[in-house]
């Protein structure tokens, strides 16, 4: 329920267009209450024990998704440019 209220209130900015805008504290801040919530869960302190089940359930924290997001949609927009770019000037 706390993580329900971090993610509603606090991280999802809404801009004009539709999009969400997410910052970097934002991130930070949902992997920090992920971490406490795998570190609750196996009563544990040890960041090791965390990230190796949060491996083995493959489990990603919201800042690895965000950036392999941001690369597939840099590797699209790279694409479709230089696809563009090819087909005006093969003639």
């Amino acid at each position: 329920m706390f993580t329900d209220i971090i993610v509603r209130t606090r991280t999802f900015r809404p801009s004009s267009y539709g999009e969400i805008k997410i910052v970097n504290t934002d991130l930070r801040s949902l992997d920090f209450v992920i971490n406490r919530f795998f570190m609750n869960l196996f009563k544990t302190t040890s960041m090791e024990i965390v990230q190796l089940s949060q491996t083995y359930f493959c489990f990603e924290l919201p800042s690895v998704l965000q950036k392999k997001r941001t690369e597939r949609c840099r590797n699209k927009y790279n694409e479709y440019h230089y696809t563009r770019y090819d087909a005006l000037h093969t003639f």
